[in-house]
């Protein structure tokens, strides 16, 4: 694990470059301190994921990611900025972006791995 990834948060635009996000403000100063499916696990810093399950959808479930903290949020659905007030990225696969911001969070741990085939 890198160092810098220890002791310094990835920014929002740094986790998110990779996916299809689109951001209109500069996001470079916004430090994520953890990436979130659930909510209810949400703190201060977090970046919360909303993804449609298969009863529930966790879009209903912003307001309270919000009120426990979270700073910004990936969703698949268009939402206003009247109804949100943190950055709210649109994305066609909320899964698979959140798999790639847990990954750059944690220091793309893929990348020490040694891969051998039997």
């Amino acid at each position: 694990m890198k160092l810098s990834t220890i002791f310094r948060h990835p920014s929002l635009h740094a986790l998110l470059k990779p996916t299809s996000a689109h951001a209109v403000e500069a996001l470079d100063s916004l430090e994520i301190t953890g990436v979130v499916e659930d909510s209810r696990l949400a703190k201060p810093g977090t970046l919360f994921v909303a993804s449609a399950g298969e009863h529930v959808d966790g879009h209903a479930f912003i307001p309270d990611a919000l009120a426990r903290g979270a700073v910004a949020v990936i969703g698949t659905q268009p939402v206003g900025t009247e109804a949100i007030s943190v950055p709210y990225f649109q994305v066609t696969d909320a899964r698979k972006a959140a798999a790639w911001a847990a990954h750059v969070f944690h220091g793309e741990p893929s990348r020490d791995l040694q891969v051998i085939g039997v």
